[in-house]
């Protein structure tokens, strides 16, 4: 497999099979050599687009076509209809010696099985789903056609799912694209994957003059348009990023992929291994616990996604992550350290004291995290010396060995209002 961020400049190749994904569709395009060629069933003429070198005279559909496994749970049942009235054929013969029961038993026996056989066959092909197609026959003015033929997948799913697993001061992270439902199996396959929307509005929306008053309220003729550029704006591409300037787009292509009908194909869209930072949050701002964060910074984007977190390859949990973009330090959450306890004994009004005590074998990194108001000037009391950021966050790291207990007195008073 072969991933390729490309820049694209709005022409490229057309290959043997190409499947374009967007953030609201699909679609895929074919090369096509003979004059018929198989759709799905489900597939409207208005829904075909046909590319020739020479003029198309004439577009026919043909009717439904069974599928494969229609078509084998046929046979079978046919089969198994056979061995049935054969059986009662059997059961009901005249029988003149004892040989001839004995073998007639035998024979019945073996009948019994294969119905059995047959019937856990046909059970088995009952849980697959099955897809119909049909026949397209067109007719061209020349000799030797170039002809692409491209129609929307309207029922394919896809999915993006990223997977983060920390181990040995390491962290991987790895982005999949999930493609299913699929009608039709899809050979050596070129994708592309786009991160808009078909249906974004390509032109601004109408000027109209605005009103102070009571005229403005009756001026709707814009409404629907202006809902509908706000509808189509919202819509997110969780696949990848974009980076836009005038007529350069960037997207990923994946070839020599081969997608199987009605099954889960994951496609591996990138992968980094990274160095880490493993420390313990303390939320003493909210929960006042202890959370295991690691601290990286990626080569390459992170798309938004569902992603899968693992602690030393031990799922820990999934949650929708966000985008992180490339080289920015970032940091990523694995749940609870139930190693590092923690308590909270509330003073006079905004103090407290925190109990910090590593409970584990080995030495653990603190990230105390607290927070002061941003809208009053405060004195900040206790052990945390320092400023706090224009957020009002106050940090402090330090290193806590096993079984080592530490107390924080934590605290501020106002000094006066700001305007």
């Amino acid at each position: 497999m072969k991933i390729i961020l490309i820049l694209f400049l709005g022409i490229f190749p057309i290959f043997a099979s190409t499947l374009e994904i967007y953030s609201d569709k699909s679609i895929l395009t074919k090369n096509i050599k003979e004059n018929s060629f198989i759709v799905p069933f489900e597939l409207d003429q208005k829904d075909l687009s046909i590319n020739s070198n020479c003029n198309i005279e004439e577009i026919s559909f043909g009717n439904k076509i069974e599928d494969e496994i229609s078509l084998k749970k046929q046979s079978l049942q046919n089969k198994l209809k056979a061995l049935k009235d054969s059986y009662e054929i059997i059961k009901n013969s005249n029988l003149n010696t004892i040989n001839d029961i004995k073998n007639l038993s035998g024979i019945l026996n073996d009948n019994l099985t294969s119905q059995a056989e047959i019937s856990k066959e046909i059970d088995s092909l009952s849980n697959e789903p099955a897809f119909y197609t049909k026949k397209v026959t067109i007719k061209q003015s020349c000799k030797n056609p170039k002809t692409t033929i491209s129609y929307p997948l309207n029922d394919a799913l896809f999915k993006t799912l990223n997977s983060v697993n920390f181990k040995d001061g390491k962290i991987s992270i790895k982005q999949s694209l999930i493609i299913s439902n699929l009608k039709e199996n899809l050979d050596d396959v070129f994708i592309k994957i786009y991160p808009y929307s078909v249906k974004s509005s390509k032109t601004p929306g109408k000027f109209t003059p605005t009103f102070i008053y009571s005229e403005e309220t009756t001026k709707v003729f814009d409404a629907p348009a202006t809902m509908s550029i706000a509808k189509n704006d919202s819509l997110k591409a969780s696949n990848l990023e974009v980076s836009q300037n005038q007529n350069k787009i960037n997207f990923f292509e994946i070839s020599k992929q081969h997608l199987k009908a009605l099954k889960e194909n994951i496609i591996i869209l990138n992968s980094q291994v990274l160095d880490a930072n493993l420390t313990n949050y303390i939320d003493a701002y909210s929960g006042s616990k202890a959370y295991i964060a690691a601290s990286f910074s990626p080569k390459n984007d992170i798309n938004e996604a569902l992603t899968q977190f693992f602690l030393n390859d031990v799922f820990v949990q999934n949650s929708y992550e966000s985008k992180i973009s490339k080289n920015k330090i970032s940091t990523y959450f694995f749940g609870l350290n139930n190693l590092i306890w923690v308590s909270k004994v509330d003073l006079n009004n905004n103090e407290a004291k925190f109990n910090i005590k590593n409970n584990s074998s080995v030495d653990q990194n603190i990230t105390f995290v607290t927070k002061i108001p941003v809208n009053v000037e405060v004195e900040i009391l206790g052990d945390l010396n320092g400023s706090a950021g224009s957020n009002g966050k106050i940090e402090k790291n330090f290193v806590l060995k096993n079984n080592e207990e530490k107390v924080i007195n934590f605290g501020y008073k106002e000094i006066k209002t700001s305007k």
